[in-house]
Parts: C-alpha cells; structure tokens; sequence
C-alpha cells in the first residue's frame, strides 16, 4: 500500500474514444484514493470524432490535483 500521502499520475491513451469517456470518468469518480492528490494524464492522438473537445469539456469539472490533456 502506497504512503497515504502518494501522489498519482494516471496516463491514459485515447484515439476517437468519445463513446467510452462518460465510462471512463466514472470510473475515475469511483476510485477511493483521495482526489486531491490524483492526477489524470489524457493523451489523446490522431481521433476522427469529438474525443478532444469532450475531454476538454469535462475536464474542467474535474477536481484532481492537477489533469493533464495532451494533443498530438
């Protein structure tokens, strides 16, 4: 078990993953760690749909310590 004090990146990979990004925050949402002190990282590359906008979008209703969103 990690210090209770960890902080946490979690990098993620998206290509044209719009349908799955309502799941994926969710999950995030459910995750017990304590928000404050993790950090997604979103690197999104090359999508033939909405995928940045929406990450965009929900983002900024997020309350992590800090979230990273990468365009290629």
């Amino acid at each position: 078990m990690p210090p209770s004090n960890a902080k946490v990146l979690i990098l993620t990979p998206v290509k044209s993953a719009q349908r799955y990004l309502d799941g994926y925050f969710a999950g995030l949402d459910r995750l017990t760690y304590p928000r404050g002190l993790l950090s997604p990282g979103i690197l999104e590359s090359d999508s033939t749909d909405d995928t940045f906008a929406h990450i965009e979008r929900r983002v900024k209703t997020e309350s992590f310590r800090r979230t990273i969103v990468v365009k290629k």
